[in-house]
Parts: C-alpha cells; sequence; structure tokens
C-alpha cells in the first residue's frame, strides 16, 4: 500500500430519504400508511418529518422497532394534530426500524411524511423558548442531581422529601439598614384558640417578611394557623395575610404584606386546634418596623 493512499469505504457517510418508510399519498379516513422494515444498522439517528391537514388517529403515527427485521419488539407512538408540522429524532436501538401512520376519521387532501436515515448523531429537534410543551413534543430522558454550593465554596446534593417534594429552605429574611427586626414566635399547647397580638408602633412602617409554623399530629381535625392584619385591634374586620392547615406538618411561606401605624393597629396571630384535647402549635412571622 502506498503511504498517503486514503482507504476506501463502500458505505457513504451521507444522510439518506428512507423512501420505504416515507409517502405524500393523502389518506383516506381512518386508512393508514405501514412503511418497509429497513436495515439501519449502518445510522446512527432516525429523523421524521410529518405534517398532515386532518388530525391522526390517537396515537397515530408509529415509530416500529424491530431486531430481525419481522415482529415489532417496540414503539414509539405519537398523535399528530391537523395543519401543524412535527419533527422527531431517535437514536437506532434495534436493526430494523419502519414507520406506520393511521389517519384519523378526516380524509386528509395533504399528507407529507419523510423518514431521513444519518449515519452520525446530529442535532435533535429544538423548541423556541417561547413555545409551550406538548405531551406529543418528543423528548429525552434526563436524570439528574441537583446541586448548590455553599458560601465555603463545597456542593451539597438537594434532597427531598418522602413524597418527592424538593427541600429548600430559604436564608432569614434581613431586615435593611436602620429598622427594627421583628420576630414574633409562639409554642405552646392549645385547646381551642390563642390570638398573639404586636400592636404597630404608631407612625411606622410594618412589613412582614415571612410566617412559619407547624402542629403535632391530630386524631381528629388538626390546627389552623393565622395571621390577621387587625385595623383597630378589636378582632373584627380582620384582613387575612396568610393562613395554612396543618396535621404533623409544617410550613413557611415568604409575605410582603406593609401597614403603618396609626395608634390602634395591631398584627393578630392565631393558633386553633381544630379538634378536641389540647394540641402543641408554634407559629412564629418575622419582618421589621421603620
Amino acid at each position: 500500500m502506498l503511504l498517503g493512499a486514503q482507504i476506501s469505504s463502500s458505505f457513504d457517510e451521507s444522510s439518506v430519504v428512507s423512501y420505504l418508510n416515507s409517502t405524500t399519498a393523502p389518506l383516506g379516513s381512518s386508512a393508514s400508511f405501514t412503511g418497509t422494515f429497513e436495515d439501519i444498522l449502518n445510522y446512527q439517528m432516525v429523523s421524521i418529518m410529518v405534517h398532515a391537514n386532518a388530525d391522526s388517529a390517537s396515537d397515530g403515527l408509529h415509530v416500529e422497532w424491530s431486531m430481525d427485521g419481522i415482529s415489532v419488539f417496540n414503539e414509539d407512538k405519537f398523535k399528530i394534530s391537523s395543519g401543524t408540522t412535527k419533527q422527531f429524532t431517535f437514536g437506532t436501538p434495534a436493526k430494523y426500524t419502519r414507520i406506520k401512520y393511521i389517519n384519523g376519521p378526516t380524509t386528509q387532501s395533504s399528507f407529507h411524511l419523510q423518514t431521513i436515515l444519518h449515519p452520525r448523531i446530529a442535532k435533535s429537534s429544538s423548541h423556541r423558548i417561547q413555545d409551550n410543551l406538548s405531551d406529543e413534543d418528543d423528548a429525552e430522558l434526563v436524570k439528574a442531581v441537583i446541586s448548590a454550593k455553599k458560601p465555603d465554596g463545597t456542593f451539597t446534593n438537594v434532597a427531598s422529601d418522602d413524597s418527592g417534594r424538593l427541600q429548600v429552605t430559604l436564608p432569614p429574611p434581613t431586615p435593611p439598614p436602620f429598622t427594627t427586626a421583628i420576630s414574633i414566635s409562639v409554642d405552646t399547647f392549645i385547646a381551642g384558640s390563642s390570638d398573639t397580638i404586636r400592636y404597630i408602633t404608631n407612625g411606622d412602617l410594618i412589613t412582614i417578611q415571612r410566617i412559619n409554623g407547624g402542629a403535632a399530629t391530630s386524631a381528629s381535625n388538626g390546627a389552623k394557623i393565622e395571621l390577621f392584619y387587625d385595623p383597630l385591634c378589636s378582632n373584627s374586620s380582620l384582613e387575612v395575610i396568610a393562613k395554612a392547615f396543618l396535621n404533623g406538618s409544617n410550613f413557611q411561606t415568604d409575605l410582603l404584606f406593609q401597614a403603618t401605624g396609626n395608634g390602634s393597629n395591631c398584627i393578630r396571630l392565631r393558633r386553633t386546634n381544630s379538634g378536641g384535647g389540647s394540641l402543641e402549635i408554634f407559629a412564629r412571622w418575622e419582618g421589621f418596623e421603620e
């Protein structure tokens, strides 16, 4: 062999249209197109574009995969809506693929289905950021771990509770400079209802930034925590700022409530045991006055 000579390959590394699995022939009511199993062993990706002027049947587009070119071992299914153009991309999990399309009850007057085989992985289908996602969009399954960087430069994984909800704790609210921080906390056993009142200093602006609380488990009706703005501090004409229903659980909510003191108004924190007996209920609200 001569030095510098190139070794030729019998495989053309160009993308090709799979004419066995492409069509432009309109389909009648509930009619179907079934392609032919094609050997895709030399290709790394299959892309499909489809447009029809009538809805497909439910899950009308079938992308079928076969290990022997005879039996369907697995398939991906999508519904195609009238007047929309959809594109899909797939890796090649089996040696053979075939496209099948089942039309809906309306006869088509226009239908375009094109399948292209790619020798290399290309960019998958894209969506604009402003576009709403649909159940019929193709997607890659990604499993990821969310990590957060701590102030010391190290990273920690974000955990979840037993129900799968992310456990995210916000830092305590920081009052602006030259303001008076407020933190009203109460933790006692309650039978019935109990209010904790904080008057707003006359002429000052109070800002409530956060409320949190929790209650022990109750075999009856649980507990309720409420935060009110009381204009006359008379337990009448109350304005609800926040409310939570609890039973062996806790909560934390960021707020932005403001009111100016007039000499008689106050903030009322109420804890209620909705069942019988005595129940431990904790509550706290935080903010500042200026």
